[in-house]
């Protein structure tokens, strides 16, 4: 569980090559080249480790079981296959946790768990399994346990993508130095990421390159090649939304050579979700560049993009592409260029992506005159009665946006405009952070004057 798995491998075989070890202690040995498999990325060991295994041997004990199951859950989701990891890590839920119950190895359960939905981008249902799985470790194993920084991690990914900006801050603190040393790769993304994008929302662009520059880095000295191009692909994203294209450019040649140097067996899905993150660097470089060529090069990324995302089932990357395609097509002039963007961000919604889905919204507002959208009704139920108010649906803000903007104005606080939206007092306040920005607002009052003056705000 340390940053170096791979130096554990000389020991196995020492016991491998024993000819007198026993079937528990052979059992369990595997069990270690799957742990190692795992923080190395080694897919051809996680492919083929524990096959002959459908279920555990008559030689091993109790406490190594949960274990047995973890390693079979996390080999389908190295397969693609995030809801037969459900099903091995549901497995473990049925064992009599008397005799087979570890902090660590339950630990890992939940954060399996976790990271298939991750995986499919359901961000809620990964919220709703690590809430209270970090509660459990914090008070068998402390805060700065690796299992607790683990969960928190994962849980801090999630609530950034939820919207829940001050939350991410809050649980990553204090325990990055852990998650550097002792963690999957997976969850070490996780952090990188979520503490690189709150830099960047904060507008500190030297923090953010500096977190990205680090993952990439030890991509590099742990020879992990997914930690290095997920680097460079949210680096690309960094530098194309501060203008950079020539930056951009470079960094998506240079993810491209490290996909095709990278060995490719048969079934594993993480080598196909690198494949899916040198399209989307393409995707996002040619709609930059603009122009006729340019564009269709985009649009032949993207849906390239969607086509491997989909075949692994990884879904956060599945929309970010079909995002990108219905952009391309809009520029590119075609008739289903909403239609297409209203599916994607349908699907984002669905998965709880309000992060995504209120960028892509801002994004939209800037390129699009106010009254390019017929104007909708959006109430809060609970104060239908108490004015008759409108707030006029434009591109300006997203449906979410309106609602909140309409309890601004009925002078409700963000607990009454929370339970009337049925979402959290977090989520509310990083809506309103957003109403400010778009409204130039510096406050409720402001926001509301402000409203009003852009005739958003229609009496009837």
């Amino acid at each position: 569980m340390s940053e170096r798995p791979a130096d554990a491998q000389p020991f196995v075989n020492v016991i491998l090559a024993n000819p007198n070890v026993s079937p528990k202690d052979q059992f369990e040995v595997q069990l270690i080249n799957a742990a190692i498999s795992g923080y190395t990325d080694d897919f051809t060991v996680q492919t083929n480790l524990l096959k002959d295994w459908s279920d555990p041997p008559p030689a091993a004990t109790q406490d190594l079981i949960p274990i047995f199951w973890t390693a079979k859950a996390f080999q389908a989701l190295n397969l693609g296959r995030p809801d037969h990891a459900r099903m091995f890590f549901g497995k473990v839920s049925y064992l009599d946790r008397k005799l087979s119950y570890t902090p660590s190895a339950y630990g890992f359960v939940d954060s399996g768990v976790a990271i298939s939905h991750l995986w499919e981008g359901r961000y809620t249902l990964a919220e709703q399994t690590l809430r209270p799985a970090l509660v459990r470790a914090e008070e068998r194993m402390g805060r700065r346990s690796p299992i607790a920084s683990m969960l928190a991690a994962l849980l801090a990914y999630a609530c950034w993508e939820l919207g829940n900006a001050e939350e991410a801050k809050a649980l990553l603190a204090l325990r990055f130095d852990v998650l550097e040393r002792y963690t999957l790769p997976d969850v070490l993304i996780a952090a990188h990421y979520t503490l690189a994008a709150l830099a960047s929302m904060d507008g500190h662009q030297d923090q953010a390159l500096s977190m990205l520059e680090s993952l990439s880095m030890l991509g590099e000295t742990r020879n992990l090649p997914r930690l290095r191009i997920t680097a460079k692909l949210e680096l690309i994203k960094l530098h194309l939304r501060h203008g950079r294209l020539d930056a951009a450019a470079n960094l998506s040649n240079e993810l491209n050579h490290l996909v095709k140097a990278q060995s490719k067996p048969k079934l594993a899905a993480v080598p196909v979700l690198m494949e899916v993150y040198a399209e989307l660097a393409r995707a996002h470089v040619g709609l930059a560049h603009g122009g006729k060529s340019y564009l269709n090069a985009a649009l032949q990324a993207a849906q390239a993009a969607i086509s491997l995302a989909d075949s692994i089932k990884r879904g956060t990357e599945g929309i970010q592409a079909r995002i990108l395609r219905s952009h391309a097509l809009r520029r590119l002039g075609y008739e289903d260029a909403n239609s297409a963007m209203e599916e994607a961000l349908s699907l984002a919604s669905a998965s709880g992506m309000v992060r995504l889905v209120a960028e892509v919204n801002e994004t939209r507002s800037r390129s699009m005159p106010i009254d390019r959208v017929e104007p909708v009704v959006t109430t809060l139920q609970h104060a239908q009665d108490a004015t008759s108010t409108q707030i006029a649906g434009t591109a300006l803000l997203t449906s979410k946006e309106r609602d909140v903007l309409l309890g601004l104005l009925r002078n409700l606080s963000n607990k009454e405009i929370a339970l009337s939206m049925g979402i959290s007092d977090q989520t509310i306040k990083w809506h309103i952070k957003n109403l400010f920005s778009k409204l130039n607002a510096a406050n409720r009052k402001q926001a509301v004057a402000r409203a009003q003056l852009l005739g958003l705000i229609v009496e009837n």
